[in-house]
């Protein structure tokens, strides 16, 4: 079951200071913002609540990004805190 959380998406042009944003707003103990990796499902309006529900979110898959290792390295922080953020 998914927490109750907001969804809060940071976007941008590449090389647009999104990264920086999305580091600075995880500074933030209510907020935590995952890293890129849904980009096949934004483009194709694939882009379901489901991906975020926590079984699903920690299940880093070949289809969800080209750099598989690095996005499940990072998602590690976020998996001992999942639930106790608000957004």
């Amino acid at each position: 079951m998914t927490p109750d959380f907001k969804y809060l998406f940071v976007g941008g042009c590449a090389r647009s200071g999104t990264s920086g944003l999305a580091h600075l707003a995880n500074t933030h103990p209510d907020v935590a913002i995952g890293v890129e990796r849904f980009n096949s499902a934004w483009g194709n309006a694939r882009l379901v609540p489901e991906l975020f529900e926590e079984k699903r979110f920690f299940d880093v898959r070949e289809t969800d990004t080209r750099n598989v290792d690095a996005v499940r390295s990072r998602l590690d922080a976020f998996e001992k805190e999942y639930g106790s953020d608000k957004y």
